[in-house]
């Protein structure tokens, strides 16, 4: 090879060194400054930790077979991990229930068509959630598995309707679809008709979701939960007449939830 040849060759070898020194210190600072951030990450994640003892919440649910309020207490044991002391109170409903409305008069109201009896439920329960992805940003959201179970108190009311007994005047009666002509019901009576006849079934309850938790700022809470529920009593709970009647729920839920995190 010829000296020129040498040299270009050299200089070529030179500048490669040159290049793949300089790649190199340029990935070895991107590294650091990744890592200074992760650490920068970290310690705010703590501090936020450190900083909130818990948290308060309300929230409204929308369920497959009705809809409900809440209030939960969370107590934060680490950044990602938090113990849920929840309290809900909801409605069920049949899936063959129908409301329907007698034509016949015009001032008729509308009224369930065989339904017996009414059912609410409050839960009240213990469970976790657990972060699996934090949100590191302040605009960003944090995505966690929550999970829990408590005891279930069924309140199960008779219904009650108004009931024509002769063409003139109508009573509120009862409702038995076995005797009650539905040509001669004006419609359902008032709400609190027959609270005093409430009968309590008790139960108890699961529930499993994925919660985003997206507030802008630290010291509030904004999230929204989807999930799946099962409510269980222990024994069948009547609401529709001449029908089937179940023992259990399994529903899915949505529920958005407001609050506050507690120093």
């Amino acid at each position: 090879m010829t000296r020129l040849g040498l040299m270009i060759r050299a200089k070529t070898l030179f500048l490669n060194l040159v290049f793949t020194v300089k790649r190199a210190i340029t990935i070895f600072f991107l590294i650091l400054s990744f890592l200074g951030l992760q650490a920068q990450v970290e310690k705010r994640n703590e501090d936020v930790k450190l900083y909130y003892r818990g948290s308060n919440s309300y929230g409204l649910t929308l369920h497959t077979q009705g809809w409900g309020i809440s209030y939960k207490k969370q107590v934060h044991l680490s950044y990602k991990l938090k113990r849920i002391y929840n309290f809900e109170f909801q409605n069920l409903k049949h899936p063959k229930q129908e409301k329907v409305v007698n034509n016949f008069f015009d001032d008729s109201k509308g009224y369930y068509f065989g339904k017996i009896n009414s059912l609410s439920h409050l839960r009240i329960g213990i469970g976790q959630q657990h972060a699996f992805a934090s949100k590191e940003i302040r605009k960003g959201v944090q995505l966690a598995w929550v999970y829990g179970l408590g005891l279930n108190l069924g309140l199960m009311k008779p219904s009650y309707i108004e009931y024509f007994v002769d063409p003139t005047e109508a009573e509120v009666v009862r409702y038995d679809p076995s005797i009650h002509s539905p040509g001669l019901i004006r419609g359902r009576a008032g709400f609190f008709k027959g609270m005093n006849e409430i009968d309590l079934v008790p139960g108890i309850y699961g529930k499993f979701g994925l919660n985003f938790e997206y507030s802008p700022y630290d010291e509030k809470l904004k999230s929204m939960e989807v999930g799946v529920a099962v409510d269980w009593f222990y024994k069948e709970v009547p609401l529709m007449y001449d029908t089937y009647n179940k023992q259990y729920w399994i529903t899915l839920y949505l529920m958005l939830e407001i609050g506050k995190k507690i120093e």
